[in-house]
């Protein structure tokens, strides 16, 4: 039987969708959908997961290719501080990553951007260069348009990064004596090291960039006197440096710390001495922080929490480090009051907590009364969050729209704008206490936004529409039975690689950095490990399990498959479905580890990838 070539395209183009195989096909098996083309890329779950949108799965591709330079260059499209972030950051990436599931860990995306950042680093101060290349954009280099920064965090530095190599003139004020922010005053040492962090700050200030430190918006310079000072946009990027009170008896007393003043001032090289035992209220990050801190400083650590275990909302591996260094947890407690003598404190008095959410999951505590101990300590730490400072606004405070109990500067989402005309903000100032990753991301944000505004245009952020994809991801869901095919190839049993660390009683006396780093063998047996979600790698499972043998996939010959060697991806292009042959079957779905197909109906093959649709051919059966 002979069928026209055009009659077969618009059977394609409208395809039938019965629930086959439940019911019998009114056509034949080669014409009961097409491919639905996604044109641009699709993004990878990681790159989707990361707050700054990095092309996470490009810069680990370039690790196994050896291209170091090459890696850290697309980190540095995005972020300004990637050593920083690859010793601090929580890595939502990897929480999408597709082998987050069963026995298997994802891959370990950030202990990589340290590498990368720490190799390149190493290579420039080497050869005697400069750790960034001089901004070459000249389209606004108008002395006119000064930019004025209020806090040297993250979120303010990012800004100061993206806007310095725009062209614009930026100056960056800071109350505290150096720039940083949490990173610098909030983050422990043996989390980051200081000179990780200051040779990073310094390649932005080599960009041009002025830090005016010890100077306190609000107090010394109101946001008026830098209007008239010539900066024609302001960006407030100040961080959360008030510890939250307990509101119980006995907070005023000598002993009782807040959480981040501790580390503050621990950070700042004051002497702390907290007596033998201290008592550190709190189950997120900061307070594993403060505990672990305070072991360091030679106290015996008992942390006090209102949530169980699984509760918690610090990180499990920063509780199971911090255990192991010594720190012991009485969970579902809480303090109702901190007891004292002649001013200082001798203990914490305790009561019982039955529950710490509510049937609808919101933070809703119900204590017992009925239960109570008493601790004998000799320091308390609270660290049960913290909040910005708003006397930054001055006496403008009144023209800002703010929100969350006026504790928050409300602002455009897109943009970072405020209800001022010229003035922006993102991080902690606008939604409380933050990762890294997220304070970042609202810099590079606020400072497309401001760049937009400055130059006067009406074009959408292109940060905000870089992805229109929705963020309610969830990890891949492979029942054991479909893995099993797949996962048996030993190029895929990849175990992650470990990070070398010091021991727990090698650490616990020290501020020494607890993290040791990849060498480049590891980093590069790690980054094997990645699937290349979304773009073919040649692996040609597909080709193996398909029974109709309805693709094609062109390789290159010359290269070996990544996974076994040490080569470039191996697919010259997206696969070809000869859709007469394809018979819906959707093997090529579950075996595909990088999600290049995807069944979207009965008769509906979805195929990812850059192609253009005129590479998707229509074959007869003759062919």
């Amino acid at each position: 039987m002979s069928v026209k070539l055009e009659t077969l395209k618009r059977l394609v183009e409208k395809p039938f969708t019965t629930p086959y195989p439940f019911v019998k096909p009114p056509v034949p098996a080669g014409l009961r959908g097409k491919p639905e083309i996604v044109v641009n890329e699709k993004p990878d779950p990681a790159r989707l997961a990361c707050p700054a949108h990095l092309d996470i799965r490009g810069y680990v591709r370039k690790i196994v290719e050896g291209d170091y330079e090459g890696s850290l260059e697309l980190i540095r499209q995005k972020v300004c501080l990637p050593a920083s972030l690859g010793r601090t950051c929580n890595h939502p990436c990897e929480e999408m990553c597709k082998r987050n599931y069963g026995e298997e860990e994802p891959v370990a995306d950030a202990w990589l951007k340290r590498f990368v950042a720490d190799w390149v680093y190493q290579k420039k101060r080497e050869r005697g260069e400069p750790l960034l290349k001089k901004p070459v954009r000249t389209k606004n280099q108008d002395p006119q348009k000064k930019v004025a920064v209020v806090g040297a965090g993250p979120s303010g530095l990012q800004v100061a990064y993206d806007l310095a190599y725009l062209g614009y003139p930026v100056t960056v004020f800071e109350a505290l004596p150096e720039p940083g922010g949490m990173l610098r005053y909030g983050v422990p040492r043996y989390k980051l090291p200081l000179d990780v962090l200051r040779s990073e700050i310094e390649a932005i200030a080599a960009l041009g960039v002025e830090f005016r430190t010890g100077v306190r918006i609000g107090r010394d310079i109101s946001l008026a006197d830098l209007r008239g000072m010539g900066y024609k946009a302001i960006f407030i990027g100040i961080g959360s440096h008030i510890s939250r009170k307990l509101r119980v008896q006995g907070e005023e007393l000598k002993g009782v710390w807040g959480g981040i003043d501790f580390l503050r001032a621990l950070n700042l090289g004051e002497k702390i001495d907290l007596g033998k035992k201290a008592i550190v209220v709190g189950g997120g990050n900061v307070a594993i922080d403060v505990a672990r801190c305070a072991i360091r400083l030679g106290a015996e650590v008992q942390l006090v929490c209102l949530e169980s275990r699984e509760e918690m909302p610090a990180h499990a591996w920063e509780i199971t480090e911090a255990c192991e260094e010594g720190m012991t947890i009485l969970h579902r407690r809480a303090p109702r009051k901190v007891l004292g003598k002649n001013g200082r404190v001798t203990g914490v008095e305790l009561i019982g907590v039955k529950s710490v959410f509510d049937s609808e999951g919101r933070f809703n505590p119900v204590l017992d009364e009925s239960t109570h101990e008493v601790i004998p300590c000799d320091s308390v730490l609270i660290a049960i969050g913290q909040m910005a400072d708003l006397s930054v606004l001055g006496e403008e405070r009144s023209q800002f729209q703010l929100t969350r109990g006026d504790t928050l500067i409300a602002v455009d989402p897109d943009s970072g704008a405020t209800s001022v005309a010229g003035v922006f903000a993102e991080g902690e100032v606008i939604r409380g206490p933050s990762t890294i990753i997220e304070s970042l991301a609202g810099g590079r944000r606020a400072s497309l936004a401001i760049d937009r505004y400055l130059s006067g245009s009406n074009e959408g952020n292109p940060f905000v529409d870089e992805y229109d994809y929705g963020r309610d991801l969830k990890a891949l869901d492979i029942t054991a039975e479909r893995r099993y095919m797949f996962l048996r190839e030993e190029a895929w049993q990849k175990k992650r690689v470990p990070m070398p660390m010091l021991s727990p009683e090698e650490r616990k006396t020290n501020f020494k950095e607890v993290y040791l780093g990849y060498t480049e063998e590891m980093a590069r047996n790690e980054a094997r490990r990645c699937l290349s979600c979304y773009k073919c790698v040649g692996c040609e499972l597909c080709l193996k399990y398909c029974p109709a043998n309805a693709i094609e996939l062109k390789l290159d010959p010359q290269k070996e498959d990544v996974y076994w060697n040490d080569t470039a991806w191996k697919a010259t292009g997206p696969p070809v479905i000869r859709l007469l042959q394809c018979v819906m079957c959707q093997m090529c779905e579950e075996v595909c580890r990088c999600g290049m197909y995807h069944l979207t109906s009965e008769y509906e093959l979805c195929f990812t990838g850059a192609v253009d649709p005129e590479q998707i051919r229509v074959q007869a059966r003759s062919e």
